[in-house]
């Protein structure tokens, strides 16, 4: 069947012109350039460079790491448009194996936004609307504009003359300093330089650039913080989307966030929890990674018993759990086991039923709060 490109390509030639209007503010506007006029030309050609037929999940990957840096410079209608068009490449892959679970996002930390169709764009520049927001007030002709900004600037000479006129006149009887000094005094001090995170320059080696960023992509894993880590790995990949370096922090990313959803399903945080799994989810289909081990996770939790934890000093929430089966974890890491009674001032009132000859027979225990280190209640 013969595919329509045309919408798609018109679409990424007006993001490739403003990356070329842009790069003057960053330098990795050029690099995406470069990138959108590659896979402009496969899209054209309708094949790889190699003659194969054109792969269009594999040219969907390369347009995430532009979408992601597009939104992280705050371009975020340029980056919807983007991952739309990567969306559409996608859904036109003919041996796409089906997804495990819905669309993902439009990019790894945000939520998905709804497709805009290609003919609703036409003419439409995204850029030009956000920076001219940026502009002057609404309803105010620019000529009272410039009228208002002269007379500010000639009130402000007039006040300078004022202010200087009286120390010039106390000072007639010194000597005025050498003409090198006079001139001097007319230059500002330069700024005391301050530390600057290492700024990369599009004439680094490809090589050297893929490398520096991956490592801090890597670096900011290990701090913790996935969304940074993301950042870095998408400018990384505008060298090489493929390069193993990439594949591996990338599943590094997927497996770390996977770990924090089991994290938070330990403490009783569900919501949470999926949120990580969805973002695992979202970074695995960016790099076409797979997505069982996330799968996995959430059909885990899904068949696990819901409860949500509650600390000892939090007796408005232990009475409000009255009759609720509970586990009392103390902090010697014993346990005990029971339903929520109530509390008796320093003391967590505990039903517990112990079994006795042939029947079960239920009593109050009493335990220390200061003895408990958490309460782990289940729903009904």
């Amino acid at each position: 069947m013969q595919v329509n490109l045309d919408p798609l390509i018109a679409r990424l030639r007006e993001i490739q012109r403003k990356c070329g209007s842009m790069g003057s503010r960053n330098e990795e506007f050029p690099l995406m350039e470069e990138r959108l006029g590659s896979i402009i030309g496969r899209l054209e050609a309708g094949e790889e460079p190699s003659g194969e037929p054109l792969r269009y999940r594999a040219v969907a990957r390369e347009l995430f790491p532009v979408a992601h840096l597009f939104e992280s410079y705050g371009f975020m209608t340029v980056g919807k448009e983007i991952a739309h068009v990567e969306r559409s490449l996608r859904d036109l892959e003919p041996d796409a194996p089906p997804e495990l679970t819905s669309a993902a996002p439009s990019s790894p930390l945000t939520p998905a936004e709804p497709a805009v169709a290609p003919e609703d764009l036409g003419g439409h520049d995204a850029t030009r609307e956000e920076v001219e927001e940026e502009g002057s007030p609404a309803g105010v002709p620019r000529p009272v504009i410039v009228g208002l900004l002269v007379l500010l600037a000639a009130i402000a000479i007039v006040v300078a003359l004022v202010i200087l006129r009286e120390p010039v006149r106390r000072q007639r009887s010194i000597p005025a300093p050498p003409a090198s000094a006079r001139v001097a005094a007319t230059i500002p001090p330069a700024a005391e330089a301050t530390p600057s995170p290492v700024r990369r320059t599009t004439t680094m080696n490809p090589a050297a650039r893929l490398a520096e960023e991956v490592g801090l992509a890597r670096l900011a894993l290990n701090a913790g913080d996935t969304e940074v880590a993301v950042d870095h790995l998408s400018r990384a990949a505008l060298v090489n989307v493929n390069d193993a370096s990439v594949l591996e922090t990338a599943q590094r990313i997927v497996d770390s966030l996977i770990g924090a959803a089991n994290r938070a399903v330990d403490r009783g945080e569900w919501g949470l929890a999926e949120e990580y799994l969805e973002r695992a989810q979202s970074v695995a289909r960016r790099f076409s990674l797979s997505i069982n081990k996330a799968e996995s996770a959430r059909r885990r939790h899904a068949a696990m018993e819901r409860f949500r934890l509650l600390a000892p000093d939090d007796t408005r929430a232990i009475l409000a759990a009255a009759g609720e089966r509970v586990l009392v974890r103390l902090l010697n890491g014993s346990s005990r086991e029971g339903h929520v009674h109530g509390v008796d001032g320093s003391h967590l009132l505990l039903d517990v039923d112990s079994k006795v000859g042939g029947g079960t027979v239920r009593y109050t225990d009493s335990v220390p709060l200061a003895e408990i280190r958490d309460l782990k209640v289940y729903e009904k």
